[in-house]
């Protein structure tokens, strides 16, 4: 799984220079307004990546939440846990744990930042728009990188128009690589003390841990 493809996912709203279409503009802006209202949220996400060389494509399912710049993301084999200090990474089949310093450029998937994308680094433009199964208008917002030299050369948001809220998103990397996000349940605002976003590794019996802090 890419870094970068996941960490795209997560960056989503806040420029007007670059777009190509008032439309794209406002629209954007109305999801980001609606999202930066919420303190902490918890999510799943279906995780669709579409590999060239497999017929098949293969089907994760993600379980996060986030308070701030804090989070947790449960990939079912594999947890990553940060309190925007300390990176706890768990492989729940070794049972082995991995702890080093946060540092957010390496990080592989921050929640907080999923609704905090977009910026000056995009050009974006309204490609198309249908309507779902309950008849609700979906928008589908082309975003292009400015720097041409990025792992990815498109990303499609598919937004709920009448909900300003985000549907799904597609990311398209040069290697032919295809990741793509639906959000099924997004719940905001749920309470979560601090204490849920630090690994706590005398709760499991036997673990290996490889502390990596300098």
């Amino acid at each position: 799984m890419s870094v970068v493809s996941m960490v795209l996912f997560l960056n989503l709203i806040n420029a007007q220079s670059n777009a190509l279409d008032n439309q794209a503009d406002q629209l954007l802006q109305a999801v980001s307004a609606k999202y930066k209202q919420y303190k902490t949220a918890e999510l799943s996400i279906n995780l669709r990546i579409d590999l060239p060389e497999v017929e098949e494509d293969q089907t994760i399912m993600v379980k996060a939440w986030f308070k701030g710049d804090k989070f947790k993301v449960d990939l079912g084999d594999q947890i990553f846990v940060s309190d925007n200090i300390t990176m706890w990474n768990f492989f729940k089949e070794y049972n082995e744990v991995q702890i080093s310093d946060y540092i957010a450029e390496e990080v592989l998937f921050t929640p907080s930042m999923l609704f905090d994308v977009y910026s000056e680094d995009y050009i974006y433009r309204v490609k198309e728009e249908y309507k779902n199964v309950g008849g609700e208008q979906i928008k589908v917002i082309e975003l292009t990188p400015v720097n041409k030299d990025m792992e990815f050369f498109k990303i499609d948001l598919s937004v709920n128009q009448s909900k300003n809220t985000i549907v799904s998103s597609k990311i398209y990397e040069r290697s032919g690589m295809r990741y793509t996000y639906e959000i099924n349940n997004f719940i905001p605002n749920v309470a979560l003390d601090d204490s849920f976003f630090v690994f706590q590794v005398d709760e499991y019996d036997g673990i290996q841990v490889t502390d990596t802090r300098f």
